[in-house]
């Protein structure tokens, strides 16, 4: 460890002046207002060393807003200076973003204001415990189990607005070090598919229709059958419904709003007889803006999923003693019951409105060997029997 920083103070003449150590050098400064022939004033000039003293010491010490006057403020960093002044140039930045992602940006700003302060001179900020802090921001509950991220995504989100703060303010000052070398986002562990077996979900829509009625069962037996995304199926309308096939051109925000669908486009989804006869079931409920599915409790369209999965889906599995999956498993399935039946990739691809069909090969390769019926395997035979 490094020797712990000192000062002095001392009257010269009709002021009182400071000496400390500041950046490898025995720097003096004079406290301008204070008199040294007033007790009163130096013991307030000794309060104000030990604060420099400390602040120095955590690397939060504002050399320009302690001592304007000096000719080392005259020469100190321009711009941007505390982390505190680059988070809030990067929220100002993303006022044209919608609100959710700004709250979202806030919150994390927030966040790493409580963690590192925000007066944080980042200039003074010792590049190991910054990293440190960024990796472990909060201490352990328990010390038998040490505290790390929520999640991958979590602590990739959280990072935006720090990334953003720190790039603004590299920008003002070339020579501030890049605090944040070496953090790299961290890759998230996507859940793999866990599809249901065709006899399972057979078993799942006839316990949802008798347990909780038509309207729940239409929701979960369209999107077993077009493999729709939840956020797409939410905001489908009888318009939407033309010559057999889903015209998927929107989704639902999680505020309720619509947007794009996930790739930004529109596709056409064939409908199967059990499609078919879910939308046809569902419309005896279709309300006046033209929404197919509603909920059975409050008569309004579905916003999201999780009330599907909360009250219908989690104890249905429950009673039918399957293991316990996400509602998003209908999309899974779907897929890899057309894989199964030999549907080619790239119409499989289509109709889930992936970008690329590689998607398809990537996501359900284990679903892919046994696809064509055998037929590969009794080329393998032939070939070498």
């Amino acid at each position: 460890m490094g020797r712990r920083a000192t000062g002095s103070v001392f009257p010269q003449g009709e002021v009182i002046r400071c000496q400390f150590q500041w950046q490898g050098e025995r720097v003096s400064e004079t406290f301008h207002g204070l008199s040294p022939l007033k007790p009163r004033d130096m013991a307030i000039a000794k309060r104000m060393m030990v604060d420099i003293i400390e602040k120095i010491g955590h690397g939060v010490f504002d050399y320009a807003g302690t001592f304007p006057d000096s000719p080392r403020a005259a020469v100190s960093e321009t711009g941007i200076r505390t982390l505190g002044q680059a988070l809030d140039q990067f929220l100002a930045n993303k006022s044209h973003m919608a609100q959710r992602t700004r709250d979202q940006y806030r919150n994390a700003a927030d966040e790493w204001r409580e963690v590192f302060g925000n007066d944080l001179v980042l200039s003074r900020a010792v590049f190991s415990e910054f990293q440190k802090k960024i990796n472990k921001p909060w201490p352990d509950p328990d010390p038998d189990t040490p505290w790390k991220w929520s999640s991958e995504a979590r602590f990739n989100n959280a990072m935006i607005p720090m990334r953003g703060a720190i790039e603004l303010a590299r920008a003002d000052n070339p020579k501030l070090p890049d605090l944040l070398k070496g953090i790299d986002y961290r890759k998230k562990d996507d859940p793999k598919p866990d599809p249901v077996r065709p006899a399972e979900m057979g078993r799942i829509l006839a316990h949802i229709r008798s347990a909780y009625g038509d309207r729940p069962w239409a929701w979960f037996a369209f999107a077993f059958s077009t493999g729709l995304r939840p956020s797409e199926q939410c905001v489908l309308l009888q318009s939407d419904i033309q010559n057999g096939r889903v015209e998927v051109s929107k989704s639902q925000d999680k505020d309720g709003s619509l947007k794009p669908t996930k790739a930004n486009g529109t596709r056409f989804v064939d409908m199967s007889p059990l499609a078919i006869e879910a939308v046809r079931v569902a419309s005896a409920w279709t309300n006046d803006g033209g929404e197919i599915f509603q909920n059975p409790r409050t008569d309004k369209p579905w916003r999201g999923n999780k009330s599907q999965y909360e009250q219908f889906w989690t104890p249905t599995l429950k009673k039918l003693d399957i293991s316990r999956r996400r509602a998003y498993c209908t999309r899974h399935t779907f897929a890899t019951t057309l894989l199964a039946h030999g549907a080619r990739i790239a119409y499989v691809s289509d109709q889930m409105g992936h970008t690329t069909p590689s998607m398809i090969e990537k996501t359900y390769h284990r679903w892919l060997h046994d696809a064509d019926g055998g037929a590969a395997k009794k080329i393998l035979e032939g070939a070498f029997g």
